[in-house]
């Protein structure tokens, strides 16, 4: 166990923060990461939405989703929408088809899945800052934002009330400190700029456990290498994956499209909307497919107290970053093979919140399209490849990436070094597909 080589194959922030977690679990095993493009990150993790807070998130419901992209179909700045090819695409709607299904199940059940994996994330990045920060400090560049946390503002009674009872579940539940105020006045007290804003307002509420949200993923993936690497791990950039030599259902070697192999003893897939490419190989496709975000940075002279999530007919999220704000939205489902940024859509964003925000100037940059890898339950696969004895798969994060990250390479690490998972791995275990 102690001198085992384990090949991860993906270098975002899931694979990064998988190698730095059996690193810190076994410094004696051999880790070496496998990246396609030229650098680590370069997918979602190089620009994502920027949001850390682990009480916000829910699994996306197939049903309301695919409702809207149905009926947003000819409105061109919908923010819910498909890609023109997939009316053709048959494993799409074999996908949208399980997706659409799982919203009548179990909505509940994964809604707790999502919030302790991602409390247990939280969690992990106490320690994760001491880490980097005191023993690694010559290299540490810090990934957190500049919020008083997430505040999330509702323009819809509906959204609201849902929220509400959420939020008063989780304060039961799990004795975190939310609050919820029905009304303009004192949703204030929370973001004082909302005094300002154009906008109906039915309420808001806060987890003040939170103390900070925002976050830049990017520079989370590099310390996590950088943690990595100081433990011994390796990393090859440029270095996409062709085929497998496999023997007696266990994978020997694998073969890059430069020609060199990579020998192993066991192999992790932890690369996103990738990972449908590789489990195909191995003669499984997970039920993963890319559902296309936007993200930009925002310069404006108006301050925010925290990172925002604005809900209605068009979800933003807005995280405060410090000297910029990194601004998300949109829900496309896209081909794989489509990355293309729209600086149109990006615009459509800009001035809803422009409008809503009462914002009287500001400067948009960065302009990214980031394809969340959705599974069919909106629940991350993280467990042992199935048909394949030393292959195992951590991905479909969907849009919490960041969010489920440490916790999801704490599972997978205990589970490939034979330990006892401290989370329960039991509700992101690949054979839940009945495979």
């Amino acid at each position: 166990m102690k001198d085992e080589k384990i090949v991860i194959i993906g270098g975002g922030v899931i694979g990064c923060s998988t190698a730095w977690m059996i690193k810190r679990l076994n410094p004696g095993c051999k880790v070496v990461i496998l990246e396609k493009s030229n650098g680590i990150a370069q997918e979602c993790s190089f620009q994502n939405g920027g949001i850390l807070s682990y009480s916000t998130h829910s699994p996306w419901d197939g049903f309301s989703i695919l409702n809207k992209v149905f009926n947003g179909i000819n409105e061109p700045d919908s923010c819910y929408s498909m890609n023109p090819s997939l009316f053709i695409t048959i494993d799409f709607w074999i996908w949208a088809w399980r997706f659409f299904w799982n919203s009548f199940s179990g909505y509940d059940k994964r809604d707790d899945n999502i919030f302790t994996l991602a409390k247990r994330t939280n969690e992990i990045h106490s320690f994760l800052k001491y880490e980097i920060a005191w023993k690694y400090k010559n290299f540490y560049e810090e990934y957190m934002g500049s919020d008083n946390g997430l505040v999330e503002v509702y323009s819809t009674i509906r959204g609201f009330r849902k929220a509400e009872i959420k939020g008063l579940k989780i304060k039961k539940r799990y004795n975190e400190n939310f609050n919820a105020y029905s009304s303009r006045e004192f949703c204030v007290e929370f973001e004082p700029s909302i005094i300002e804003w154009n906008q109906e307002i039915t309420g808001c509420q806060k987890n003040i456990s939170e103390l900070h949200s925002a976050h830049n993923s990017y520079i989370l993936s590099k310390n996590l290498l950088n943690l990595a690497l100081s433990q011994g791990a390796t990393i090859q950039c440029n270095a996409d994956v062709e085929s497998f030599q496999i023997k007696d259902k266990k994978i020997i070697s694998l073969r890059l499209k430069n020609g060199r192999e990579i020998k192993g003893d066991k192999f992790i897939i932890c690369c996103g909307v990738g990972s449908r490419k590789i489990g195909k190989i191995l003669g499984w496709t997970p039920p993963i497919w890319p559902v296309k975000g936007y993200t930009f940075n925002l310069v404006t002279s108006k301050k925010f107290k925290n990172s925002l999530y604005l809900e209605g007919e068009f979800p933003i999220y807005l995280a405060n970053m410090g000297s910029f704000y990194r601004i998300s939205g949109f829900c496309e489902f896209a081909t794989i093979k489509d990355k293309d940024i729209s600086q149109e859509k990006c615009y459509v964003i800009f001035n809803i919140i422009k409008k809503i925000l009462n914002l009287q100037d500001g400067e948009i940059t960065n302009f990214w399209a980031c394809q969340r890898p959705v599974s069919v339950d909106d629940l991350p696969i993280i467990g042992q490849f199935p048909g394949i004895q030393n292959a195992y798969i951590n991905a479909g994060h969907g849009s919490k990436g960041s969010i489920l990250s440490l916790g999801s390479a704490e599972i997978m690490a205990h589970i490939v070094l034979g330990k006892v998972p401290l989370s329960d791995p039991k509700p992101f275990d690949p054979r839940r597909f009945w495979i």
